[in-house]
């Protein structure tokens, strides 16, 4: 099957310009329709069209002379193969050319349509050839990025959690062996409070933990999505018990004020992390004698809505955006000086979006917090 190419022929001398199409109206390799343009600013306004397979280019033209003339074609259509046309025996010019970015060069009084066809084919092969290696060299740069960033989110999560974990263990260690070095120095009440600090630290450590090998399943893909129907209220009620011991000791109320005849279509343990996890973060923000409320509603594009209200004591416009970046590491400690490792969000966010949901978090300094986030209601259901 014969090519059909459109090629855009920038020269002022008509008699070349004839001999050139002459040339090609002999060639059996591809049929053509030529587009003539006598002056550079008309070939570059014929270029900008981008309808052409082609642009042979002469380098001599009443409005441009020599290679800025390349230069210029080259900038407004830098996809397209262009070849010039040079002056009698100067190969030099053309070999200058080819080192600025033109595919080929061509002769003028070149009387070989068989050569004229063959430079333009291989031309353009050569460019659909560079095109495709310039894709590719742009995808491997996007893909390197990537991979810099992710392996520059592991160094910076590898700190964080050396941090954390490091801390309460260090703390557990060296009570335990005060405890021990003292232990019969020590009253009862005195024993306890040790003991209590261990167990709070413990507990950090263990949530930290389990955070963590919740992130890493997911990032690996071990961890599976098994969606389900559920009924909201009683699943909020579930998810409040786990975080009840913490809410009672700050003397804070938790409501659950959902309604009845409202289901997601989600993964339960994912979302139960999610629930969990900004219900401790509420906590850890609330001072003593506060509320958080846990509310529903359906929004206009579908799904449900689920929101964790706090009377806490909200986060800085400014700092939102870091909550969810892991490089940043962001962690402010709670009323009760409680610590966490900023990591919590992230997995809320991703666990949401796993889901086919979105997380959203509006905060005032010093008015408290809401986080919420949709889920779908039923299989197949994209929120966004």
């Amino acid at each position: 099957m014969i090519q059909h190419l459109n090629i855009l022929l920038v020269e002022d001398n008509p008699g070349d310009a004839m001999l050139i199409e002459e040339l090609l109206l002999d060639s059996n390799q591809f049929d053509f329709n030529i587009t003539h343009a006598e002056t550079l600013k008309a070939g570059l306004e014929l270029a900008e069209k981008d309808e052409y397979d082609i642009i042979l280019l002469d380098l001599g033209l009443p409005d441009s002379q020599g290679l800025e003339a390349l230069e210029t074609m080259l900038k407004k259509a830098y996809h397209l193969p262009v070849v010039v046309i040079t002056g009698l025996d100067d190969n030099e010019t053309g070999r200058k050319a080819i080192n600025m970015g033109a595919q080929s060069y061509i002769i003028k009084g070149l009387n070989n349509a068989r050569a004229l066809t063959n430079t333009i084919m291989h031309a353009i092969e050569r460019n659909k050839i560079l095109l495709e290696l310039k894709a590719k060299d742009a995808e491997m740069n996007k893909i390197n990025a990537r991979l810099q960033e992710a392996n520059y989110a592991k160094e910076r999560l590898i700190a964080l959690l050396s941090h954390d974990l490091r801390g309460p263990v260090k703390n557990i260690v060296s009570l335990l062996e005060l405890l021990l070095d003292d232990f019969n120095e020590f009253d009862d009440e005195k024993k306890k409070k040790i003991l209590r600090t261990c167990v709070k630290s413990g507990q950090s450590t263990e949530e930290l933990l389990e955070t963590l090998l919740d992130w890493a399943r997911l990032q690996s893909d071990e961890k599976k999505i098994h969606p389900q129907q559920t009924a909201l209220k009683t699943f909020i009620d579930e998810s409040i018990q786990p975080v009840l011991a913490m809410a009672v000791q700050k003397n804070i109320n938790i409501s659950n004020q959902t309604t009845d005849d409202q289901t997601f279509y989600a993964d339960t343990a994912m979302i139960a992390t999610v629930v969990r996890n900004l219900l401790t973060n509420a906590i850890k923000f609330t001072p003593q004698n506060g509320s958080i409320a846990i509310k529903s509603e359906r929004p206009i594009n579908g799904g449900v809505k689920i929101a964790v209200e706090d009377t806490g004591v909200g986060i800085k416009e400014e700092d939102i955006h870091k909550i969810f970046d892991i490089t940043e590491g962001f962690t402010t400690p709670g009323t009760d000086k409680e610590k966490g490792s900023g990591f919590g969000m992230i997995l809320c966010k991703e666990f949401v979006e796993k889901n086919n949901g979105k997380l959203y978090i509006e905060s005032k300094k010093g008015k408290g917090t809401t986080v919420s986030f949709v889920l779908p209601m039923f299989p197949k259901k994209t929120i966004g």
